[in-house]
């Protein structure tokens, strides 16, 4: 029995030492993200792609004597900015400004021969769209999703030389490149 005591102090010795070997301390540490305001007008989100789509005025007769309307609706000019952020989107005057018979507005060129156009923010085309910094630009709030805007543009009646645009040998594509440039 004494032998049994012996094992018994002997084994609650042990555990008594065990229990101060599990003695732990602590530390504390901080996690932290800064999140700044941002704007995307490349890429796909939820919701579909961002970025500008082509305006497309169709095929017509060469005359131009009446005004031809387009827009590129509902895929438009997609923008992502983050809730809240105030932002702008301006559009430049492309590679050919008053180049065409119209002065002061957009061209679509073709062989060095030109067709004048303007683009609109408005479907009444009242309201042109410009470049940032030109008071003609499109402001708006980012609501942390797709935001669309749509571009409307007018061809307005206008004479070309038929001598130098030469439909003859079939029909002549014309065209411009717009560069859409968001500011936050």
């Amino acid at each position: 029995m004494k032998k049994m005591i012996q094992m018994t102090a002997l084994a609650s010795a042990c555990l008594a030492g065990n229990a101060a070997l599990a003695a732990t301390v602590s530390d504390t540490f901080d996690v932290r993200i800064t999140l700044e305001s941002a704007c995307e007008i490349s890429g796909t989100v939820a919701g579909g792609d961002l970025g500008a789509s082509d305006l497309n005025f169709g095929t017509h007769p060469g005359l131009l004597d009446a005004n031809i309307d387009a827009s590129n609706g509902s895929d438009g000019i997609a923008v992502r900015c983050s809730s809240g952020t105030s932002y702008s989107i301006g559009l430049d005057d492309g590679n050919n400004f008053d180049e065409g018979p119209v002065s002061d507005s957009r061209a679509m060129q073709n062989s060095g021969e030109y067709v004048s156009y303007e683009l609109f923010q408005d479907s009444a085309r009242n309201a042109r769209w410009g470049a940032l910094g030109s008071g003609e630009e499109v402001d708006a709030t980012g609501t942390g999703a797709r935001q669309v805007f749509s571009v409307f543009g007018r061809v307005p009646a206008q004479a070309l030389d038929l001598d130098a645009v030469d439909l003859s040998n079939g029909p002549a594509t014309f065209t411009d490149t717009i560069t859409a440039t968001v500011e936050f």
